[in-house]
Order: C-alpha cells, then structure tokens, then sequence
C-alpha cells in the first residue's frame, strides 16, 4: 500500500491521471478475452473515459503495472505477463519481489533494469516527475 498511496498523492496533486489497485481489471485482448489486475495500475489522464468508469472492466492496458511477486509466481508466466502488457500498450512494468527487496523496471524494447534498496524508481516519461526510495517500501519488513 506505502507505494501505491505514494503514487495516488503525486497523481492527484499533478494531476496526471488515475490509480487504481487490484481490484480493477484491463481487458488486454479480445476473442479470447484476456483480462489482467495487476497490484497497482496507473492510467493516464486523457485515457480516461469522459463518461468515467463504470464497473466494468476498462478496455485496454494500463500505462503502468506494478506485480508483486508471490511465491507461486513463476518466472515464466510472469514474462508471458510482461509480454502482454506490452503487446496491449503498457509503457512501464514494475515488478516487486519482497523476498529480494528489488524492483525490476520492464519497458517495452528495453532491457529489464534490477533496482535495489539504495536505488530509486522513476515514473520515467509515463509519470513525469515520480520518484520513490526503495527502501521506504521495505524499512519495514523483516529480512529472511
């Protein structure tokens, strides 16, 4: 939750656009649906529908994903994950694995980028101006 109120505040503020939790879906393809909730999604302001949202699922891909790692997650089908996202427009994929106390950056076209305790994310071109100290997210869990 720390990140995702960290971003919530700095979208409001900035106006930028919305943030959602897992509890919101994006259809990534049609025929077959495929449907993804990641942890913490972000869309951006002029993606927002002018009607707003109903309860429905939103058509189409979030401009960031953030996925927390479980440890059922297999590195495989959390690639074919990454994959779609990109497939359906996402700009930005954070990864977070508690266990590693990592980040992993994925941008379509680029290579993925570890970031640790010391490091700091970025909200790049997507959300301009975003930055978060990693180690504000794990200060407060125990190492293992």
């Amino acid at each position: 939750m720390a990140l995702g109120i960290a971003l919530g505040v700095y979208l409001e503020k900035h106006q930028l656009g919305v943030g959602f939790g897992e509890q919101t879906g994006f259809i990534l393809t049609r025929n077959p649906d495929t449907v993804r909730a990641p942890d913490i999604e972000f869309l951006r302001e002029e993606r927002i529908p002018a009607e707003g949202f109903g309860m429905e699922y939103f058509d189409g891909a979030p401009d960031l994903a953030v996925e927390v790692l479980s440890p059922s997650n297999r590195p495989g089908s959390m690639r074919r994950k990454i994959d779609q996202y990109f497939a359906a427009g996402t700009r930005l994929v954070w990864v977070i694995d508690f266990r590693k106390r990592t980040f992993v950056v994925h941008a379509p076209r680029r290579t993925p980028v570890t970031l640790d305790e010391s490091d700091a994310l970025d909200g790049e071109d997507v959300i301009p101006g975003f930055h978060y100290e990693i180690a504000q997210l794990f200060a407060r869990v125990r190492r293992e």
